[in-house]
């Protein structure tokens, strides 16, 4: 529930819901009909739309909003363009797998809402099949397809992440084009 009111569907359909039932109560208490006050904002759209059919319109107005039309669309464009220019400068996104710790480590980048980039999906790869590896009961590696075992303790995956990020800063990862 507490998900449903955070979203937009919820927080639109909420306020609606809220200022519907702010208008029912204020009619009653001013002794109105009910629902006069959406009755009169209803009346008053209708006229706006009747007014704005009956406006004599000027073909220089029709050519000009032809025009800002076109201006919009193209600096729309060109910020999409700049945008997409932008991400595949991005080299690092590129940068998915190393060896780090003596373990190969596999991860994706995901874009956040600011435009920065984080690690999302980190874990450590089999050495001898490369398959996803799972922690046991007492944070050792196993890996589930050849059963191969570790001795030692899952590394700190926050260790691992500030390597990863340290490798970038350094430009210590390999660039487009080279093998990794």
């Amino acid at each position: 529930m507490k998900k449903l009111m955070k979203s937009a569907w919820g927080i639109g359909i909420g306020t609606t819901l809220l200022g519907f039932t702010l208008t029912v109560l204020y009619d009653l208490v001013k002794d109105k009909s009910i629902l006069s006050t959406i009755w009169n904002i209803i009346k008053a759209i209708w006229r706006l739309i009747i007014t704005a059919l009956n406006l004599e319109l000027r073909l220089w107005w029709i050519l000009l909003g032809i025009v800002v039309l076109i201006l919009i669309l193209l600096v729309i464009a060109k910020i999409s363009d700049l945008k997409n220019a932008e991400i595949s400068n991005v080299s690092f996104l590129n940068y998915k797998n190393d060896k780090i710790q003596g373990w190969y480590w596999s991860w994706h980048w995901e874009r956040q809402y600011d435009g920065k980039y984080h690690i999302i999906d980190l874990y450590p790869l089999c050495p001898k099949c490369k398959t996803p590896m799972r922690t046991d009961s007492y944070d050792y590696l196993k890996c589930p397809r050849c059963r191969y075992n570790s001795i030692e303790y899952m590394p700190n995956i926050g260790d691992i992440e500030m390597v990863i990020i340290n490798n970038i800063d350094r430009g210590l990862f390999p660039k487009e084009g080279e093998k990794q």
